[in-house]
């Protein structure tokens, strides 16, 4: 058979014969085979990718709660200027005198309706000449009329408390240099809650209320009310009396008294709220003191005690800081010796307290803010206790 063609097969060891190449590449392609490329399939462009824009937070409403909070935190909170040491506006009370911001103790007929203050009252700016005494005079009209003896008032079951026209505390004005630390022992949170006490429950009235004409001003109850006593010329049982009074008014009230001792300090009209020397680097005390009508003129006729509170105001918020109150001693003296006289006793030193933290007089004899005392009246009444509940709820104060 032809070798060639591969009819037969070669035998084994024989070698193969060569190919006969091309003589160029473009033989050698032509004579392969044609293969067709191998094509892949279209597919639509693809965009490159790009991270997703983040979404931009919603504007703040313009009115709402944050603007509301934002607004409670200013007020609690000085301004820049305030903390840099602007001046502090005091305006010191007394519950029977007209005192700059604060309203004149209410007369018969003129019983102020529940949770408002006492009408009346004058103002008197900074820095003005002091009026003279027939001004004063004039401006209250004429004085009530007061009874002579203690005794002889005890025969029929009252007697007058507090009812001198105290005309001589006027509004001062304190630069930085004149008040202690901002927040001494101002914690955030209230120590004590107010008892529960239903609205509408009596009369009662407050020495001073804020710019809106209805939030009394009040303590911090956020920090404790420190007291001191000048213990001179006490009565006998007087200690029990003070003890008796400050916890009736502190269970009505929510707020926290401390005792820090016996002081030297006399009473005095213009009784400066700050006194480093003598208290150190905060607000004085509220000082309670026994005297007569000799050392203090307010207690003059048949006046039991005379008392009231000092306040402060930055930022347009006026919280008290300080206080006094001062007690006629022979007169307490007098009826701690009478029938029932340590019930009336007890009821005018926590009617002067209730003073100190911001109640007014009221023409409701049913309540123990009403000015003659009575030996039926020993006890706080349903409207001293609501008015004392909503002086307890007042506003933390740690600019102060």
């Amino acid at each position: 058979m032809d070798r060639r063609r591969g009819d037969a097969r070669r035998p084994r060891g024989a070698r193969r014969p060569p190919r006969e190449r091309p003589r160029d590449a473009r033989a050698v392609r032509a004579a392969a085979p044609r293969r067709r490329a191998r094509r892949l399939p279209r597919r639509a462009p693809v965009a490159p990718r790009l991270a997703a824009p983040r979404r931009a937070a919603p504007a703040l409403p313009r009115r709402g709660p944050r603007r509301a909070v934002r607004q409670r935190v200013r007020r609690a909170h000085p301004t820049p200027a305030a903390r840099r040491g602007g001046a502090l506006t005091v305006l010191p009370h007394h519950p029977s005198g007209p005192v700059a911001g604060s309203t004149r103790v209410p007369r018969s007929g003129t019983t102020p309706a529940p949770g408002t203050s006492a009408p009346g009252g004058r103002q008197v700016s900074f820095g003005a000449v002091p009026p003279t005494a027939d001004e004063i005079r004039r401006a209250l009209g004429p004085a009530p009329v007061r009874r002579s003896r203690v005794p002889a008032l005890l025969t029929t079951g009252a007697l007058l408390v507090a009812v001198a026209l105290g005309v001589s505390w006027w509004a001062r004005t304190y630069g930085p240099a004149a008040r202690p630390p901002a927040g001494v022992e101002e914690i955030r949170t209230p120590l004590s809650a107010p008892p529960l006490v239903p609205a509408g429950s009596g009369a009662y009235a407050f020495l001073q209320t804020q710019d809106d004409g209805s939030s009394p001003v009040a303590w911090s109850p956020c920090r404790p009310i420190h007291w001191v006593l000048r213990p001179s010329g006490a009565p006998d049982g007087g200690d029990a009396l003070l003890a008796a009074a400050f916890a009736d008014v502190a269970a009505a009230t929510g707020l926290t008294f401390v005792a820090d001792g016996p002081t030297d300090e006399a009473p005095a009209d213009e009784r400066d709220v700050y006194q480093p020397d003598r208290y150190g680097r905060r607000w004085a005390p509220v000082l309670v003191a026994w005297s007569d009508p000799g050392e203090h003129a307010a207690l003059a006729g048949t006046v039991a005690g005379s008392a009231g509170g000092t306040s402060v105001t930055a930022d347009g918020y006026a919280v008290y800081v300080s206080g006094q109150l001062v007690l006629d001693a022979p007169q307490i003296a007098d009826l701690l010796t009478s029938p029932n006289g340590s019930a009336v006793a007890r009821a005018v030193v926590t009617h002067e307290l209730a003073h100190v933290v911001g109640l007014a007089h009221v023409d409701d004899p049913g309540q123990l803010m009403h000015p003659t005392a009575d030996v039926r009246q020993v006890a706080l009444g349903p409207g001293d206790r609501e008015g004392l509940a909503l002086l307890g709820a007042g506003r933390c104060a740690p600019h102060l």
